[in-house]
């Protein structure tokens, strides 16, 4: 099992996702989203494929691994675990929300940077 993202924070990911306009390029199903990663896969930089929802889960996902002590442990693990429920625990809510916005903002500029954002 390992890391999972839980409703609500997964919820608070795609309001940040909202709020910067980038609603339109989020994949609308699992399948959508396996067959543009698998699209996308060989490109260099990011492409109309690019799910900025999916950067944001996996970015967070990949972060609690590579930077906390336990991130290692936790997907070994047989229970699942909600990477930012962690940093709540941690840390605050609030730290929580930062990292969300942190993260969503560099995923708008880099969605402005190769304009797909509108």
């Amino acid at each position: 099992m390992g890391l999972k993202m839980c409703k609500k924070h997964r919820s608070l990911c795609a309001e940040a996702i909202q709020k910067r306009g980038l609603s339109h390029l989020v994949s609308k199903s699992q399948s959508e989203a396996v067959k543009r990663i698998t699209a996308d896969m060989n490109s260099k930089v990011p492409t109309r494929n690019y799910d900025p929802m999916l950067s944001l889960v996996m970015t967070i996902h990949k972060d609690t691994v590579n930077f906390s002590f336990e991130g290692n442990k936790l997907v070994k693990d047989k229970k699942n675990y909600c990477p930012l429920c962690l940093v709540e625990q941690k840390n605050s809510v609030e730290d929580c929300q930062i990292r969300i916005d942190s993260l969503a903002d560099e995923i708008y500029q880099m969605c402005e940077k190769y304009s797909l954002q509108g």
